[in-house]
């Protein structure tokens, strides 16, 4: 499938959007802010930082302190060849956390990950 995000028109389209989801008592924030997952970020190319300044810039309008943005990981770290570099290059992406339906094993790959911004679920050791 295709992956299109369309231009800033669309990026506040979507922020619009969400925005009321963010404002509900129950969402869930961290330190005030809504806490925001993306998938797959090396789908979206040089799009990314735009989008998350963007809607960072929104939130902030809205009265929060920014979004609290989550990177997910998965075995597409494997398959979208610039998920790392978008990763290390993105300081927007706060936070990150494993897609249980991909983890592997130990992810002995993946062992550097370890030490980017805010973990939060460490990667496990390869198993002995």
């Amino acid at each position: 499938l295709s992956q299109e995000y369309g231009d800033e028109a669309d990026w506040q389209l979507h922020i619009d959007y969400l925005i009321p989801f963010f404002q509900h008592h129950n969402y869930i924030k961290v330190d005030g802010k809504p806490a925001f997952c993306v998938y797959r970020i090396g789908h979206f190319g040089d799009k990314l930082q735009p989008i998350l300044q963007l809607w960072e810039k929104v939130a902030i309008q809205h009265g929060f302190p920014g979004i609290h943005f989550i990177n997910t990981i998965g075995n597409f770290v494997y398959r979208d060849k610039n998920t790392r570099d978008v990763w290390k290059q993105t300081p927007e992406l706060q936070a990150s956390f494993h897609f249980r339906p991909q983890l592997r094993d130990g992810f002995p790959e993946e062992k550097e990950l370890t030490s980017m911004r805010d973990v939060v679920t460490p990667v496990p050791e390869a198993p002995q």
